[in-house]
C-alpha cells in the first residue's frame, strides 16, 4: 500500500514535501481553528441565506452578495459560495471550526500542487521543495488562510494549478513519455474543469488562459512548428476556451452586464480620485509596497482603507521608482528563456524555464489585482497576494537552489537558513493569526499596525459610542474626518453621532457636508430628517426622508418616523402608505397604527364626499 501511495505522489522527495508542508500548516495556523467568522465571513458564510438554501442552481444563477449586502451585484463566485453551502450542510449548521480547518488544508493542498507543478516545470528537487515550504510559511499568506472568506483565492489557486498540471499532460512534454491519445483528451477536458471552477472561485483566475499560452511557448514550441501540430494543440487548448466561455455565459446572466467591473470606492481605494500621472506613480508605489510585504512582512495588517495609501505626485518619487524596478526585475526572469544568452547546460535551462514559468504566474495575476489595469474594489490588501505570491515563491526559490548546486560544501549552512527563515515565518503567522480572534482584535491590530487605517478608526469610534464615552468617541469621529475630508462615509458617521449628541448643529452640519459629497447616502438623509423633525421643522425633516427612503427603500426606522409625522398631520392615507411598507419589512408590531391610518382615511375620504 506505501509503495503504491509513493508511486502516485512520484517519489520520496514528493513525500518530504508534503511532510513539510502539513508541519509548517499546522505549526502556523492550528491555533486559528478555535476563532468565530470575523468581518466578510459573518455575511457570507454565517448569515448568507444563499449558503443556508444551499441549492447549486440558485448558487450559480446568483451574485456572491444575494442576499447579504445590498448594492454589490458585480462579484460572480458560485463555486466558493458552494463550498460553504456543502460545509453548512456536513457540519448541520455555522461551523467555524470546519470553515477554517478547510482553509488549512487548502493552503496545505496549494503547497503540495506547487511543488508539483514546480517540478513539472523543470525545477530541481530542492527548488521545488523550498518554493512549497516557502509558500506555506510566508506570513502574507496568512489573510488568505485565517480569513474565511479567502477561501476564494486559496481555490482559485487550487483549481488553477490543478489546471496548468492537467493542460501540461494534454500533448507532448520535454522528457516526459507521450502519453496517450486518450489520456490526453481526458487530461484537456479535465483541465478545462478546472479552469472553469478556479474562474467560479474568483475573478483572479481570468489570468489563467494567458498562463496557459505562455505554458504552451515555454515548454512547447516545437508543436507550433507545423501546422498539423498546430492544429493538433488548438483542439487540446478548445476545451478551455469553451470553459472560459460557459463562464462568461454564467456570470453575465448572474450579475445582468458585461464585463462587470466592480464599483470602486473613494474609502477603499485612493486611486479613485487620481489622475495621469499622479494615478500611474501610486499604482506603482503600490507595487513596491507588495514587493515589501513579499520581501521583508515585517508589518501585517488585515487593513488599508483610507489613506493609509498615500498618493503619490509624480513618477521620479522614491516608490514608484521602486515598484517600476520591481516589476522590470519581474519581467526581466519572465523572459529568461528567450534572452540572447540563455544559461548554458539543461540544468540551468531547465531552471531558468521554471523561474520564467514562476515570474509569468505573478506578473499575470498581479496585473489583475495591482491596480495597473483596471481598479481594485479593495484598493491594496495583503489578500490579494495570494495567489501571485505562487509565482514570486516559485521563482524566488531557484536562488538558494542554485546556490546549494553551486557550493556543495555550504548546502547544510544554507538548508539550516532556509529551516531557520521558514520557522521565523511560521512563528510570525501563528503570531499574527491571533488578530483574527474577534472584531476587536482585528480592528486594534490594524490601528496599531495601520495608524491612518480609516476602518480601524472608525471601528474605534463606534467602539467608544458603543461605551458611552462620548468625549473619546467624537475625538475618533473627527479623526476618521481629518483622515479622509473627502469621504462622505466619514462626515455621515461624524454627523449622525453629533445629531443624537450634545451638538445638535455641527451634526447638521457635517450631515449637509456628506448628502453635498454623496447624495445618494441614505442614512445621512435619515439622520439629517430625524434632526429636522426634532428641531420641529416639519416641512424640511419630510423631505429629507422621503431622499433617504428613495436611496435606501428598506430604511424601516425612517419609514415609521415618516409615516407617524404624516398621521400627526392629517395626511392618513400617506401614512398608511409608509407603515405599510414598515409591516411588509417585518414591523408587525406596527400593525395597528397601519389599520387606524387606514380607518382615518377611509373616514376622511367619506367626510370629503
Amino acid at each position: 500500500m506505501i509503495a503504491k501511495l509513493q508511486q502516485s505522489f512520484g517519489s520520496r522527495p514528493a513525500w518530504i514535501a508534503l511532510a513539510g508542508i502539513l508541519l509548517i500548516c499546522l505549526a502556523a495556523y492550528s491555533g486559528s481553528l478555535r476563532y468565530p467568522y470575523v468581518q466578510d465571513a459573518v455575511a457570507a458564510v454565517d448569515r448568507n441565506p444563499v449558503v443556508e438554501r444551499g441549492d447549486p442552481r440558485e448558487i450559480f444563477t446568483s451574485d456572491y452578495w444575494k442576499d447579504t449586502v445590498s448594492g454589490a451585484r458585480t462579484l460572480y463566485r458560485p463555486a466558493t459560495v458552494l463550498g460553504f453551502a456543502w460545509e453548512r450542510r456536513i457540519a448541520a449548521g455555522p461551523a467555524p471550526a470546519l470553515s477554517r480547518s478547510i482553509n488549512v488544508a487548502l493552503h496545505a493542498g496549494c503547497a503540495f500542487l506547487l511543488f508539483a507543478f514546480a517540478r513539472r516545470a523543470g525545477a530541481g528537487r530542492p527548488h521545488a521543495t523550498i518554493a512549497a515550504w516557502l509558500f506555506a510559511a510566508h506570513p502574507v499568506m496568512l489573510q488568505g488562510v485565517v480569513n474565511v472568506v479567502g477561501r476564494a483565492d486559496q481555490q482559485a489557486l487550487f483549481f488553477g494549478l490543478l489546471c496548468l498540471l492537467l493542460f501540461g499532460r494534454a500533448g507532448p512534454w520535454p522528457g516526459v513519455p507521450e502519453p496517450s491519445a486518450g489520456r490526453q483528451r481526458i487530461a484537456a477536458w479535465a483541465g478545462a474543469l478546472c479552469l472553469f471552477l478556479a474562474l467560479c472561485s474568483k475573478e483572479i483566475a481570468i489570468a489563467l488562459p494567458v498562463l496557459l499560452l505562455v505554458q504552451e511557448a515555454i515548454f512547447r514550441r516545437r508543436e507550433w512548428s507545423t501546422r498539423g501540430r498546430r492544429v493538433a494543440r488548438f483542439a487540446a487548448l478548445a476545451p478551455g476556451l469553451l470553459a472560459v466561455l460557459v463562464y462568461l455565459d454564467l456570470r453575465t446572466r448572474a450579475i445582468g452586464e458585461f464585463p462587470g467591473l466592480q464599483i470602486v470606492p473613494f474609502e477603499e481605494n485612493v486611486l479613485v480620485g487620481l489622475e495621469g500621472s499622479s494615478r500611474l506613480a501610486t499604482a506603482l508605489a503600490m507595487a513596491a509596497r507588495y514587493a515589501g510585504l513579499l520581501l521583508w512582512p515585517a508589518r501585517l495588517s488585515a487593513d488599508y482603507s483610507g489613506t493609509v495609501i498615500r498618493a503619490q505626485a509624480g513618477l521620479l518619487e522614491m516608490l514608484p521608482l521602486l515598484g517600476v524596478a520591481f516589476l522590470l526585475v519581474a519581467l526581466f526572469a519572465a523572459l529568461l528563456p528567450w534572452l540572447p544568452k540563455r544559461p548554458a547546460g539543461e540544468a540551468a535551462a531547465r531552471t531558468a524555464r521554471a523561474v520564467s514559468m514562476g515570474a509569468w504566474w505573478f506578473l499575470a495575476a498581479y496585473l489583475v489585482v495591482g491596480n495597473l489595469l483596471v481598479l481594485n474594489a479593495a484598493g491594496f490588501a495583503e489578500r490579494l497576494l495570494y495567489v501571485p505570491a505562487a509565482g514570486f515563491v516559485l521563482a524566488l526559490a531557484a536562488l538558494p537552489a542554485v546556490a546549494m548546486g553551486h557550493l556543495p560544501r555550504a548546502r547544510p549552512w544554507l538548508w539550516a537558513a532556509v529551516a531557520l527563515l521558514l520557522a521565523a515565518g511560521a512563528w510570525q503567522a501563528r503570531s499574527e493569526a491571533r488578530m483574527w480572534a474577534s472584531h476587536r482584535a482585528l480592528f486594534d491590530h490594524a490601528l496599531a499596525s495601520q495608524p491612518r487605517s480609516l476602518r480601524a478608526n472608525l471601528a474605534l469610534a463606534h467602539r467608544h459610542r458603543r461605551q458611552g464615552d462620548a468625549v473619546a468617541a467624537e475625538r475618533a469621529f473627527r479623526r476618521c474626518v481629518e483622515l479622509a475630508p473627502d469621504d462622505a462615509g466619514a462626515w455621515s458617521d461624524l454627523g449622525i453621532f453629533l445629531s443624537r449628541g450634545p451638538d445638535p448643529a455641527g451634526g447638521e452640519e457635517a450631515l449637509c457636508r456628506a448628502v453635498e459629497m454623496d447624495p445618494s447616502r441614505g442614512e445621512a438623509w435619515a439622520a439629517l430628517g430625524s434632526l429636522h423633525r426634532r428641531a420641529g421643522r416639519t416641512r424640511e425633516a419630510e423631505r429629507a426622508l422621503r431622499r433617504a427612503l428613495l436611496w435606501q427603500p428598506r430604511l424601516v426606522s425612517s419609514a415609521e418616523e415618516l409615516a407617524r409625522m404624516l398621521a400627526a398631520a392629517g395626511r392618513y392615507r400617506e401614512a398608511a402608505h409608509y407603515f405599510r411598507g414598515c409591516v411588509r419589512m417585518g414591523r408587525r408590531d406596527l400593525a395597528d397604527d397601519l389599520e387606524r391610518a387606514e380607518a382615518l382615511a377611509r373616514r376622511a375620504r367619506g367626510t370629503a364626499r
